[in-house]
């Protein structure tokens, strides 16, 4: 209920299902766009 605790409304989502890797000290949104975007070249260009 966001009139309760709308810290947890807005962002308990993301912090309950946002995983921190062992090779980073924090994670946001925009570093987990970064990653997928790296992955996705990285995807093209192995390709034949």
């Amino acid at each position: 209920d966001p009139c309760d605790d709308f810290y947890d409304f807005a962002c308990g989502s993301f912090v309950r299902h946002t995983r921190i890797p062992d090779d980073k000290t924090s994670v946001n949104t925009f570093s987990i766009i970064t990653d997928q975007l790296q992955e996705q070249i990285r995807a093209l260009l192995d390709e034949p």
